[in-house]
């Protein structure tokens, strides 16, 4: 009876074993989930808050912008916006803080690799009345520290 209940016990080890392995493999496989990003691009930004039709604010703003398939994400130490591409230049999403905000990404380029990137952002959040406008270059290892 004691062996069989050894062999009991050695069987479901290798069985929950084996579903680990397999939902491990299949999860690396599937998608890049141990990366970082997948197409991480950065870039230095001019921030402009204009509060009704004024010029409120400008400020310096690094920001990350990761491409992952048709999903992207911008982001910064102040900011961090889902956004979905709607052709090969622009892209619409939402704050991921302040959901009911709306951001609109425009490039340049076709290519997003090269020149400049626009970004207009509406926060509904408060209702001031506040948008502010991003202009982007692209930078290489500019943001390394956020």
């Amino acid at each position: 009876m004691v062996k069989f209940n050894k062999c009991k016990s050695f069987k479901r080890y290798l069985f929950a074993g084996s579903l680990l392995l397999l939902f491990l493999g299949t999860l690396a496989m599937t998608t890049n989930v141990f990366a970082v990003c997948q197409d991480l691009r950065q870039f230095n930004c001019t921030v402009t808050k204009i509060c009704s039709g004024e010029i409120v604010d400008i400020s310096e703003e690094c920001a990350n912008l990761c491409i992952s398939g048709d999903t992207a994400y911008l982001y910064s130490a102040s900011f961090y916006f889902q956004l979905r591409f709607l052709d090969s230049e622009s892209l619409l999403g939402t704050d991921s803080s302040y959901p009911v905000g709306g951001c609109y990404v425009r490039y340049k380029s076709r290519d997003m690799k090269e020149g400049s990137m626009k970004v207009y952002y509406i926060p509904l959040i408060g209702a001031t009345g506040c948008k502010y406008h991003f202009q982007c270059t692209p930078c290489d290892g500019c943001c390394s520290g956020s």
